[in-house]
Order: C-alpha cells, then sequence, then structure tokens
C-alpha cells in the first residue's frame, strides 16, 4: 500500500514538472516575441513557426500535426523557408487555435 502510494505521488509530481516545464516554454516564447518587438518596433516581420514548436503551441505531437495539416482543411498554409523546411505563421497558427477552443 505504501508503495503505490509513493507511485502515485510521483506520478503526480511528473504532471506537475511537465506542466511547468510548458508553463516555462511559453514564458519563453513570450519574452522572445517580446525583445522582437523591442528590436524592430511596431515594422517587427512575421514570425514563421517551425513543425516542433507549432506541435507544441496545439498540444499534439509532430506527428500528429502532419496529420492535422493533410487532413484538416481549415488548418493555416506552410510556408515553404527553403527546399527541406517548412512552417505556418504565427498570426494563422494562433488563430486556428483560438477557432478551436471550445
Amino acid at each position: 500500500m505504501k508503495l503505490e502510494n509513493e507511485i502515485t505521488q510521483t506520478h503526480f509530481n511528473s504532471k506537475l514538472i511537465i506542466e511547468e516545464m510548458k508553463s516555462l516554454r511559453r514564458l519563453v516564447i513570450s519574452l522572445r516575441d517580446d525583445l522582437r518587438e523591442a528590436q524592430f518596433g511596431e515594422s517587427k516581420p512575421e514570425r514563421v513557426v517551425l513543425p516542433k514548436e507549432a506541435a507544441y503551441l496545439i498540444g499534439v505531437s509532430t506527428s500528429t500535426l502532419w496529420v492535422i495539416c493533410e487532413e484538416d482543411d481549415t488548418f493555416p498554409k506552410r510556408v515553404q523557408m527553403t527546399e527541406r523546411r517548412c512552417g505556418w505563421k504565427l498570426t494563422e497558427l494562433e488563430g486556428y487555435i483560438e477557432s478551436k477552443k471550445l
């Protein structure tokens, strides 16, 4: 019984740590955006989000992101940056996220 309680507590603590890491990641993204705004002022360039960060923002894995990208017609169109690198405009991605909230 004691071992089960310790396992449950460890699992709970792991979840708390994961949520804290997600919060810190959001803070880093926000601070990076603030820094860019301070550098570029009102005319800052449109930010393109790479697949890993896009998946994180939506709350899915990168493989699920590619499935959503192919199957959901309302998902923003990809921006091709180089022959092998693509991403999505942050503002369009944020709009998509807002449209999916209940």
